[in-house]
């Protein structure tokens, strides 16, 4: 007879093995002989365009919601405001970039060197 201290024991050990067993079994996940890939057959055609719940075709805005724009947008005073900002930002890195090229450089080596 086996001891009531080890009775808990065993039973944990016996339904822990059971368990890995099953779980450890890949052959349930198989799929039935042949291993061949079905005939995939003729693609279905489309008979006619999508049409979206509620009676919308594809490309229709709803009633309310903004279209595209009518009028060119280069054309606004905000446009010609970042246009203006734009060459000026280019004029200033032109400007920059030939102060730097004609100065002499002062840049220091490192490390500086010693006194001695």
């Amino acid at each position: 007879m086996i001891s009531p201290v080890l009775r808990p024991a065993l039973w944990s050990a016996l339904l822990g093995a059971v368990a890995a067993a099953v779980l450890a079994t890949p052959a349930y996940a198989e799929p039935p002989l042949p291993n061949t890939i079905p005939d995939a057959g003729a693609r279905p055609v489309a008979a006619a365009g999508l049409r979206l719940p509620g009676g919308m075709a594809p490309g229709a805005t709803l009633p309310g919601t903004p279209g595209p724009p009518t009028s060119n947008l280069g054309d606004g005073p905000l446009a010609i405001q970042i246009s203006a900002a734009e060459a000026q930002f280019g004029a200033l890195g032109d400007s920059c970039s030939a102060s730097a090229s004609s100065a002499p450089s002062r840049r220091r080596s490192w490390p500086p060197p010693t006194g001695t």
